[in-house]
């Protein structure tokens, strides 16, 4: 890893030596999900890409039900009329405040999934119509 990469995410390169590589990881998160329904959603289309990107290196198949991704960072823009910002800067804008380290996957993951907690149930209507939450905390 470099040193950018370590400063920027806090992960020792120990730790990354250590780690499962994605063909091994990435099978245990199908397990994990099993057959369960779910929806996956990031911060931005990239990481949708990079599953992709590794899925094709290592010649594993990717769900089809990742097509429905939905990029949290596009939809929290066009909920509040507002140009796309960053996770730091929506959960500032909600109120929130940011838990870890910034840019560690596992911090990012939980913080983007306190932001989702608040954007989904617009995109999802639940309840009669007209009765949608507030978009902020």
């Amino acid at each position: 890893m470099s040193d950018f990469c370590r400063e920027l995410t806090s992960i020792r390169q120990e730790d990354a030596d250590s780690a499962d590589t994605f063909k091994i990881a990435f099978p245990r998160l199908l397990e994990w999900i099993g057959n369960s329904p779910f929806m996956l959603c990031s911060w931005g289309a990239y990481d949708l890409r990079q599953f992709r990107t590794d899925c094709n290196r290592h010649r594993l198949s990717s769900l089809e039900s990742f097509d429905d991704h939905i990029n949290l960072k596009k939809a929290f823009a066009d909920l509040r009329d507002i140009k796309p910002c960053g996770m730091k800067g929506a959960l500032f804008m909600l109120g929130i405040p940011l838990e870890g380290h910034h840019h560690r996957g596992i911090d990012d993951a939980r913080n983007i999934a306190r932001i989702a907690q608040i954007i989904l149930p617009h995109l999802e209507p639940e309840g009669p119509p007209g009765e949608e939450p507030p978009l902020d905390r």
